[in-house]
């Protein structure tokens, strides 16, 4: 009798060992996805950034080439220079690198509640 208590005793203490052992495994994996989850937004983070910063690239490239044209054709006008100075601030708020606050683009803006009649 003595034996099986002892033995069940030791069973017990085995068991435990090892779900102590499992759950340590599994924290260890839970850690280890979500270092990978958050490694992986950061990634995606940066390619977002370097796609933001090639579309404000081309931008800029076609606004000079715009600019560089109307002058060849005789100059820009109050228009064209208003024009200009809109798309070069939009560009900037495109560029991660620059990082620029645009007062309606970043504006947030509350959905409206319905009436309550």
């Amino acid at each position: 009798m003595a034996r099986l208590a002892v033995e069940r005793l030791r069973d017990q203490e085995a068991r435990a060992l090892k779900d102590a052992e499992q759950q340590q495994q599994r924290a260890a994996l839970s850690a280890q996805k979500a270092l990978q989850e958050a490694e992986r937004a950061r990634l995606l983070q940066l390619e977002d950034d370097a796609d933001a910063w090639r579309r404000a690239t081309v931008l800029r490239e076609y606004l000079d080439a715009f600019e560089q044209a109307t002058l060849l054709r005789g100059g820009l006008n109050a228009e064209q220079l208003i024009y200009l100075q809109w798309a070069r601030a939009k560009a900037d708020w495109l560029d991660p690198l620059i990082n620029r606050v645009d007062a309606l683009l970043d504006l947030q803006m509350e959905p409206l509640s319905p009436n309550r009649g």
